[in-house]
């Protein structure tokens, strides 16, 4: 598929300049930088599910831990 798009002249010659670099198309380049752009924000939204996902772990373990930890000090001699 064709995309047409705007760029700050910078970019563009920056672009440039990595594509003789690279010896990569344009096309090449930019498709390669979209890529990379998605995936990085693919990865923010999943870190982010799984940080939620493991506070709530956290949670129940602390819960659990505490009352386990406290188990073992009543049973204890001092």
């Amino acid at each position: 598929m064709k995309v047409a798009i705007s760029l700050p002249d910078e970019l563009f010659e920056e672009t440039e300049k990595l594509v003789r670099k690279a010896g990569k198309t344009r096309s090449e380049v930019y498709r390669m930088a979209l890529e990379d752009y998605i995936a990085r924000h693919d990865s923010d939204r999943m870190r982010e599910a799984i940080d939620a996902a493991l506070k709530n772990i956290e949670a129940h373990e602390t819960d659990f831990a505490n009352a386990a930890a406290r188990k073992v000090l009543e049973q204890s001699e001092w």
